[in-house]
C-alpha cells in the first residue's frame, strides 16, 4: 500500500503504528516522501497528534511541525519551517542533539532522552526516515511534556523517603534511651526533610519561664545557642510554647516578640516553625526550625510536629527509664543496708551469746572462787574478764556507727592523726604529709584500732604513719616495727572474730578496720615491712 494511496485518518494510524513499532521506517515508509511533499497534509496531520511533532533534515532546519511542536521549541505562533533548530534551544541542548544526531545516523535506530525547555521537562523520541536508497534523509521528532509525571514522580520519592526517614527515627527512638542523642537524630533527621538550616531543641525550665538548649545542630550559631536560654515571654519559641501548638513564622521582621535567639542576628527573610513537646497538655519543650529565604509550608509544619511527637515520646522514655533507674539505686542501697544490718545483729547476738556469756561465766566462777580462798589472782581475773567485756561493748558501738552508713564528709587527715598521735605518749610514733579524703567519725577508730593492734601484737615500739596523695585518692601506710604477722595468715586478719598471738582479744579489731574503710569507698591491704614489723595500707577517696 502507499502512503499517498491513504486516507487522512489512515495516514494518522499509519503513523500513530509506525511511532509504536519504534518508527521501522526502513521497512514501511519508502514512499514516505509523497506524505511530505505535500506540506498541507503534513501540517493537518501532524496537528492530530496528541504530542509535539517536528520533521527536519540531516542540518536541522525544521521541514514540518505541529502547533504543539511550535510552543515547545518558542513559546509563541512564530513560523518555524524553514529555520533551524538552532534559532530556538539553547547552545548546550543544540550541541547534545547534533551528538544524539550524529549517533542515529550511525546506528539507524530510533532514540529516547529526557530534556528540560523553558522550565519544562519533555521526554522526546527521534526517529530517522529512509529514502527509496535506504539512506537517511529526515528526522522526526516527538516530543511529549512530562513536567507533570515528573513533579508526581519526584512528590512520590520524597514521600517515600519522608516515610523511610520517619519510620528509622521512630525506631531509633523506641531503641535509644539516651536522650541527648535521640534529640541529635530527631534533630538531623527533620532539618534533612525540611530542608532547614538549623535545629534546636528545648527544655522547658521548672519555673516555667524560660526554655533552656539542650541539643543544638547549626553551621553558624550552635555555640551561641547552646549557651542561651530564651524566655517564653520574648521569643518565637516562647509564643508557640504557651499557644500549646505548632507554629510557622514567615515573618519575623513583623512581630513582636524580639529576638528569637539573643547573641544571633535576625535577617530579614528568616523564617521558623516551633513544635512544642507535649504530653498530657503538659508542654515539656520544643523543636524550633529555622531557614533563609523559602517560606515554611504546612506539610513543613506537620512533618515537624510528628517529630515533635516522637521528640516527646523519647522525653517520656528517658524520665521514666531516669525515674526506674532511681528506684533500682535506692533499693539497691536499702537491700545493702539491710544485708549490713542482719550481719550486725548476726555478730551482735554471736558476741552476746559467745564472747560476753564466757566472760559472765569467768567471772562468776572467779567470784565464787574469791568468795571461798580470797585469793587476789580472782580478783585480777574478774578485773581482766570486766575490761574484755567493755571492749567488746565499745567495739559492737563502733560497729553499730559503721553500719549506720552515715554521710561522709571532709577530713584534714594531718588534724585527725595528731590528736590521735597525742593519746599513745609510751610509743614513738612519727608522722608525715597531708591529704583531705571522705570519710565519718569512725575515721578515728580506725587508726586507733591499727596502732593498738601495733602495740599488743605486734610488740612494736616505732611506727609510721605516711600520707600519700595520689590523683583521686590518698594512700596512707602504717609500718610498724613488730614483730610482724605471718604470711600464711596475712589474708586472714580482717575476717570477723579471727585471733592470732597471745594477746589475741576479741578479734574485731582488724574486721571494723576492713568495715570502715570499706564505708568510705576506699580499700585496705597488710604488707610485710621491711627489715621486720607489718605494714597496713589504707586507701581512700580524696575529698
Amino acid at each position: 500500500m502507499q502512503l499517498k494511496n491513504l486516507s487522512k485518518e489512515q495516514l494518522i494510524q499509519k503513523i500513530i503504528l509506525l511511532e509504536k513499532e519504534n518508527f521501522s521506517l526502513k521497512k514501511k515508509t519508502s514512499t514516505l516522501s509523497d506524505f511530505l511533499a505535500n506540506k498541507e497534509m503534513v501540517f493537518s496531520v501532524l496537528n492530530l497528534l496528541p504530542y509535539s511533532s517536528l520533521i527536519m533534515n540531516l542540518d536541522t532546519k525544521i521541514i514540518a511541525c505541529n502547533e504543539l511542536a511550535i510552543q515547545y521549541i518558542c513559546k509563541s505562533k512564530e513560523n518555524v519551517v524553514g529555520y533551524k533548530l538552532k534559532k530556538f534551544i539553547s547552545e548546550k541542548f543544540y550541541t547534545e542533539l547534533k551528538e544524539r544526531i550524529k549517533k542515529l545516523i550511525t546506528t539507524g535506530s530510533p532514540l529516547e532522552f529526557e530534556e528540560t525547555l523553558h522550565n519544562e521537562v519533555y521526554h522526546i523520541d527521534i526517529y530517522p526516515i529512509f529514502s527509496d536508497d535506504n539512506k537517511i534523509r529526515q528526522i522526526i521528532f516527538f516530543g511529549r511534556n512530562i513536567t507533570s509525571e515528573r513533579r508526581l514522580r519526584e512528590s512520590d520519592t520524597r514521600k517515600s523517603i519522608h516515610l523511610e526517614r520517619v519510620l528509622e527515627t521512630a525506631k531509633n527512638v523506641v531503641s535509644c534511651l539516651n536522650i541527648n542523642e535521640v534529640l541529635k537524630i530527631i534533630a538531623r533527621e527533620v532539618m534533612n526533610l525540611i530542608e532547614a538550616h538549623g535545629c534546636t531543641n528545648y527544655i522547658l525550665a521548672k519555673d516555667g519561664k524560660s526554655l533552656n538548649p539542650t541539643v543544638a545542630v547549626d553551621p553558624t550559631y550552635e555555640k551561641e545557642i547552646l549557651k542561651q536560654p530564651i524566655n517564653i515571654d520574648n521569643s518565637f519559641t516562647g509564643k508557640a510554647v504557651k499557644a500549646k501548638k505548632c507554629m510557622i513564622f514567615n515573618n519575623t521582621r513583623t512581630e513582636q516578640n524580639g529576638f528569637q535567639i539573643p547573641g544571633t542576628s535576625v535577617l530579614e527573610n528568616e523564617r521558623l516553625i516551633v513544635a512544642p513537646f507535649i504530653s498530657d497538655n503538659k508542654v515539656l519543650g520544643a523543636l524550633t526550625l529555622n531557614r533563609i529565604g523559602r517560606i515554611f509550608t504546612r506539610r513543613e509544619l506537620k512533618l515537624a510536629e510528628t517529630f515533635a511527637t516522637y521528640a516527646t515520646i523519647a522525653l517520656n522514655n528517658a524520665r521514666n527509664y531516669t525515674e526506674l533507674q532511681r528506684e533500682i539505686k535506692e533499693r539497691k542501697i536499702a537491700e545493702k543496708k539491710i544485708a549490713s544490718h542482719k550481719e550486725h545483729l548476726k555478730l551482735i547476738n554471736r558476741i552476746l551469746r559467745h564472747d560476753l556469756t564466757n566472760n559472765l561465766s569467768v567471772i562468776k566462777s572467779a567470784v565464787r572462787l574469791y568468795k571461798a580462798t580470797r585469793k587476789e589472782e580472782y580478783l585480777e581475773d574478774i578485773l581482766k574478764s570486766i575490761r574484755k567485756s567493755i571492749d567488746l561493748i565499745r567495739r559492737m558501738k563502733e560497729l553499730e556507727i559503721i553500719v549506720s552508713q552515715k554521710r561522709l564528709i571532709a577530713y584534714d587527715l594531718k588534724k585527725v592523726v595528731d590528736k590521735i598521735v597525742s593519746n599513745f605518749r609510751t610509743i614513738n610514733i612519727i608522722s608525715e604529709g597531708n591529704c583531705r579524703i571522705l570519710a565519718d567519725e569512725t575515721l578515728v577508730s580506725v587508726f586507733n584500732n591499727v596502732i593498738q593492734n601495733s602495740i599488743l601484737h605486734g610488740k612494736a615500739d616505732t611506727i609510721k604513719i605516711e600520707i600519700i596523695p595520689r590523683d583521686k585518692t590518698c594512700e596512707i601506710v602504717i609500718a610498724d616495727n613488730g614483730v610482724g604477722i605471718p604470711a600464711n595468715i596475712q589474708d586472714k586478719i580482717f575476717d570477723e572474730s579471727y585471733k592470732y598471738g597471745k594477746t589475741g582479744n576479741t578479734g574485731l579489731g582488724l574486721f571494723i578496720v576492713k568495715k570502715a574503710i570499706e564505708s568510705f569507698g576506699g580499700k585496705v591491704r597488710v604488707e610485710k615491712n621491711f627489715p621486720h614489723g607489718t605494714k597496713i595500707i589504707l586507701i581512700l577517696q580524696k575529698a
